[in-house]
């Protein structure tokens, strides 16, 4: 495998083309299935709106590397399928987009890469999220974490993680149920992720 199950995410832009002039509500839950994300989002006002391009991204957390493991090519390809994909318009008619599937190619050259043209230079993956028990940081793009400081909606922080391998940190939260924000710095750079803790 390449990827950590339960690691693959879906994050709506909120200043997408989507809403143009209009507040958007978005979701994305993982279900039960493996490699399954159920994502939505909406205008708030219920207008409608025609466009064209992306509303998100996706992602995973790769969890070993691939060096060796198909000698002689710098290049693999991986085939993801996009199923059940369906659209309302603004009455709550649904319609169903046929199946597609895409092809993502992975480099495993190890070449140095112009990075200061690269969107997403940094790009850590923080999973399960929402958690109610251990939450996974993993670094891709062959970077490394270096700390992670968590803080909640108030700005305090509320831990600093010291347990961090490289490329990955597991952490088990004692916080009360709620959003946070995790400040995370690597070695090409920093970011933020925001994620929820509930109590079952």
């Amino acid at each position: 495998y390449i990827a950590e199950e339960g690691s693959l995410y879906f994050k709506f832009d909120d200043h997408s083309w989507f809403s143009y002039h209009a507040p958007v509500l978005s979701m994305v839950e993982q279900t039960g299935n493996r490699g399954r994300l159920d994502a939505a989002i909406v205008r708030i006002d219920g207008s409608s709106i025609s466009g064209k391009g992306t509303l998100g991204s996706a992602g995973l957390a790769v969890i070993i590397d691939l060096d060796g493991a198909h000698p002689g090519e710098d290049v693999i390809p991986v085939k993801i399928s996009l199923e059940e994909t369906v659209v309302s318009d603004g009455a709550g008619n649904l319609y169903k987009i046929t199946a597609q599937e895409l092809i993502v190619n992975v480099d495993i050259s190890g070449k140095e890469e112009d990075t200061e043209n690269l969107l997403g230079n940094v790009e850590v993956v923080t999973y399960p999220n929402p958690t109610a028990g251990t939450l996974n940081f993993h670094a891709n793009n062959q970077d490394e974490l270096i700390k992670i400081d968590v803080f909640n909606m108030v700005g305090e922080r509320v831990h600093s993680l010291k347990q961090i391998n490289n490329r990955s940190a597991t952490w088990t939260p004692d916080l009360s149920q709620g959003m946070y924000l995790a400040h995370i710095v690597t070695k090409k750079g920093k970011t933020v992720q925001k994620f929820q803790v509930v109590k079952n």
